[in-house]
């Protein structure tokens, strides 16, 4: 089974606790913290899937390590190193984000730029795309200097390249033609 699989099962059930609670944000941000955590001291992510460390020393492990969670967390952390899939956190704390931004109605917005974008830039891509997608939308920002210009916006799978380099290729395509016919 793959880790996108069980990741969305995993964070269903989840949300649907936090919500019964009313501790969607919440718990959101408690996976935000694990999640960044994890990227930063890939050391635990392996000591918790470590066969050698038993079960109750990896929760007091985790309960030590992220004191400030809600106990709804902590508890969910238990049933991840019980069922062994420590290694799915990062994507069922994708997963949980995309649930809970679907219920407010919020659509992510990946912009690549070839520099970092500033206030009002991210404004106004923001205040485009809530008029096309009719959602209000939360930016992720990547650079990659490769586009030497413009910006490419993924949307799911839908993709917008408004990038200096895809407008330069597709003017070399139609030179090209235009020599050919």
């Amino acid at each position: 089974m793959s880790y996108v699989i069980v990741a969305k099962r995993y964070a269903s059930a989840l949300y649907q606790v936090a919500n019964e609670k009313g501790l969607v944000d919440e718990v959101g941000r408690d996976l935000q913290l694990i999640s960044e955590t994890l990227i930063k001291t890939p050391e635990f992510i392996t000591l918790l899937q470590s066969p050698k460390v038993a079960l109750e020393e990896k929760k007091e492990l985790i309960s030590s390590a992220f004191t400030q969670v809600q106990s709804i967390t902590n508890n969910f952390l238990h049933v991840i190193v019980e069922g062994r899939r420590e290694e799915a956190l990062a994507e069922i704390s994708k997963e949980y984000t995309k649930l809970a931004d679907d219920a407010k109605g919020l659509l992510e917005v990946v912009v690549t730029s070839a520099s970092a974008l500033d206030d009002t830039e991210r404004n106004g891509v923001a205040d485009a795309f809530t008029k096309i997608l009719g959602r209000q939308v939360r930016i992720q920002e990547k650079v990659d200097a490769n586009l030497l210009g413009g910006l490419v916006v993924q949307v799911g799978d839908r993709l917008y390249d408004g990038s200096v380099k895809n407008k330069l290729e597709r003017f070399q395509v139609a030179l090209k033609e235009t020599r050919v016919g």
